[in-house]
């Protein structure tokens, strides 16, 4: 569906009309990359032809900014929205972040690790990845003391397939900005997890 946009993007839509999109803006997994994570000659050429006709083009990923190198060396997006839309970047410049605020990020990663139901609890800085059990590429922690860092992502994981939609839950994508928000995040964490036990 992507690519049919894109054609008619290029080539205006029928009855000579023609658009003036100026930027595309996709995601990655399940849209611009195959099951196996690569990206078709096809897609290569595709984003060859927007650029000939002077479009922009972002990624919008819930994945970092690491984990979306490959495609961006392939591609060269004007800009990546990346991190859940936590980090903006333009021109491989940042130019919006927004971070977790203290002592939010704090009480709720704590309320995470405690839950019962909770196995895998993991936080995200600028600079640095945490997890609270050992996981290459992480810094191991409880998390029961504030981080060095601001946050600007935290998610959790349950080990129970009966919980699959919980199995990967990405809490604060975007970000919260109160205490009462933040309280009423855990709220409802509290309340999904026990009902469905």
């Amino acid at each position: 569906m992507l690519f049919v946009v894109i054609e008619q993007c290029i080539n205006g839509i029928g009855d000579g009309l023609q658009v003036k999109t100026k930027l595309i803006v996709t995601d990655l997994d399940n849209t611009l990359l195959r099951r196996d994570e690569t990206i078709s000659d096809y897609t290569v050429d595709v984003f060859r032809r927007v650029r000939e006709h002077g479009l922009l083009v972002a990624f919008a990923t819930g994945r970092n900014l690491d984990s979306s190198e490959d495609y961006r060396v392939m591609l060269n997006p004007d800009g990546d929205i990346v991190t859940g839309g936590c980090l903006v970047y333009v021109g491989g410049r940042l130019l919006v972040s927004y971070h977790l605020p203290e002592p939010q990020s704090s009480n709720l990663l704590v309320e995470l690790c405690a839950h019962p139901q909770i196995k895998i609890v993991k936080a995200c800085s600028m600079t640095a990845r945490y997890s609270n059990t050992p996981i290459e590429g992480r810094i191991c922690t409880d998390f029961n003391s504030p981080l060095p860092e601001k946050l600007i992502h935290c998610s959790f994981r349950t080990d129970d397939v009966g919980l699959m939609t919980l199995s990967q839950f990405d809490i604060l994508n975007s970000f919260f900005t109160t205490e009462v928000e933040a309280t009423y995040m855990i709220f409802i964490l509290k309340r999904c997890l026990s009902s469905t036990v």
